[in-house]
Formats: structure tokens, C-alpha cells, sequence
């Protein structure tokens, strides 16, 4: 009789325990499911609306640096040409001082003025060629340096500190990182070279130099008419006719120069087509890297 009992009163409340699951639909364990089911949706829908994070460095990081190193190319230009006419106007050794930052202050008062100017007649170039440059001429001469300087501070900057900002980003690769620190290098070794060629000048340039001229310009035509036998890409024997084209007009432009006596327009210019040699050649130099070997 216990056994039967027992089990009647088993399944008499089974039955009872699913008939009020029915009833009442918010019971404890239903309610908990339901709601981390919901918690399941509400995540997965996130994270599908969620971007992924985005690997660095990729094409959009690529296009910000090239930008960034065509910009600091324009700035250079600017001080090649800016040093240049600097040179030609015989202004580069007005400034007699060298100050990182105190001379980015130039003079203002009649009397630091007059002070710049008792310190540049105490140099031979007063001396010598500028017996009777007045403080008028002084300034003009004062002020194309500053520039200068002031330009030359600027390409630093633009350079160094975007190269510090992107490093921190992870712009640049590992072959990147070597060139950016090689660029650096650069940068400071041109600063010396800079001091020390205004600071120990030669009084000429050796007649042997004229030699590494003509041997350039033998090797430069050599390598067009080389051209001219090989199944280089278009591309490539573009750049190399550029090349050669730009550097016989450099040729024209440096005699132009000397049969008119230095016009400092005409110097200027024929400075600045160096800036476009030297690109056609890097230019041509990549172009060959393309080729199948």
C-alpha cells in the first residue's frame, strides 16, 4: 500500500508542477532564461554593430605618411631655393652669432640693431667687401639669413616631430623605421656640415672638381642611349629621358648664368633645377627597381 501511495502522490505532482508552469509562464527558471537569451541577442547584435579594430600600419596610414614626406620634400625645396638666393645676394654670413634660440628673436630697437651691426664689422667680410654697407643694406642682408635659419628650424620640426607622432601611432614598419632614423641622421649631419662649411670656407674649389662634372654628364648620356637598347618598361625610359633632359638643361642654364654675370633670377633657378635632377634620378632609380631581373 506505501508504494502505490507514494508514487500516485509523484506523479500527482508532476502533473500539478506542469500544469502551473502553463498557468503562469514568469516562473523563476523561465524568467532567467528568457532574459539571458536576450542578453545573448542584445551582445551579439552589438558586436556586430561594433567596427573591428583596424591593424596599423595599413593603406590609409601609407597614404598619410607619403603625404607627410612630400610635404617635408616641398619644404626642403623651399630652403634650397631660399639658400640659394641667400648665397647669391652674399647675405649668409651677416648673422655672426649662433644661437639655436636665442636668434630666432631678430632685432627690433634702433640700438640692437646698431649693437648686430658693430658685431658684423668686426668680421673680415665687412672688411674686405662691405667697407660701405650702411645699416639699411645691413638689415636686408641680416633679414635673408634669419629667414634662412628660420626655414631651416622649420623643416626640422616638420620633420622630427611627425616621425615622433607616428612612431608612437605604429605608422611605420620595421624597414620604415630604419629609413625614418636614417632620414634623422640626415637631418643632423646636414646641420654640421652646414657649421662647418661656414665656419672653415675654402678659399676656391680645386680645378679637379670640374673632372667629377664631365664624368657625370658622360655617364648620364651613356645611360640614355643604354636605354635606348633595352626592353624597359615606358615608364621607365620616360624617367630616364627626363633625366636626361633636365641635365642638359642644367648645362644651359649654368653657362646662361656665367655669360650674364650671375643674375641672381637666373642663379636661382638654375640652383633649383638641381632639386629637379636629383628627383628625376631617384625617379629613374625606382623605376629600374621594378624591372624583372
Amino acid at each position: 500500500m506505501l508504494l502505490p501511495n507514494l508514487r500516485h502522490a509523484v506523479c500527482s505532482g508532476y502533473r500539478t508542477t506542469g500544469r502551473t508552469a502553463l498557468q503562469n509562464p514568469r516562473t523563476p527558471l523561465r524568467q532567467w532564461l528568457l532574459q539571458r537569451g536576450q542578453n545573448t541577442v542584445v551582445a551579439e547584435s552589438g558586436a556586430a554593430r561594433t567596427p573591428t579594430a583596424v591593424s596599423v600600419p595599413n593603406a590609409a596610414t601609407d597614404r598619410t605618411v607619403g603625404r607627410w614626406l612630400v610635404g617635408c620634400s616641398g619644404l626642403v625645396l623651399g630652403a634650397v631655393v631660399l639658400g640659394g638666393v641667400t648665397r647669391l645676394t652674399e647675405s649668409g654670413l651677416s648673422m655672426v652669432d649662433w644661437h639655436l634660440v636665442k636668434e630666432m628673436k631678430p632685432p627690433r630697437s634702433q640700438a640692437e640693431w646698431e649693437a648686430e651691426f658693430s658685431k658684423y664689422q668686426q668680421f673680415p667680410e665687412f672688411k674686405i667687401m662691405n667697407r660701405d654697407m650702411t645699416l639699411t643694406e645691413f638689415k636686408f642682408i641680416f633679414y635673408m639669413e634669419w629667414g634662412h635659419r628660420m626655414w631651416g628650424r622649420l623643416v626640422g620640426l616638420a620633420y622630427i616631430l611627425p616621425t615622433v607622432y607616428f612612431w608612437k601611432k605604429g605608422y611605420f614598419n620595421r624597414s620604415m623605421k630604419t629609413r625614418v632614423l636614417g632620414l634623422c641622421g640626415f637631418v643632423f649631419f646636414q646641420v654640421l656640415l652646414l657649421i662647418n662649411t661656414l665656419t672653415n670656407s675654402l678659399p676656391y674649389i680645386t680645378p679637379v672638381y670640374i673632372y667629377f662634372i664631365y664624368i657625370y654628364y658622360i655617364l648620364k648620356y651613356g645611360l640614355y642611349l643604354f636605354s635606348r637598347r633595352l626592353h624597359l618598361p615606358r615608364r621607365a625610359k620616360i624617367a630616364i629621358t627626363c633625366l636626361t633632359a633636365m641635365a642638359y638643361t642644367q648645362v644651359v642654364l649654368g653657362i646662361s648664368t656665367l655669360l650674364l654675370y650671375v643674375p641672381t633670377p637666373l642663379a636661382a633657378t638654375h640652383q633649383s633645377g638641381s632639386v629637379a635632377l636629383l628627383t628625376f634620378a631617384i625617379w629613374v632609380l625606382a623605376e629600374l627597381r621594378k624591372v624583372a631581373k
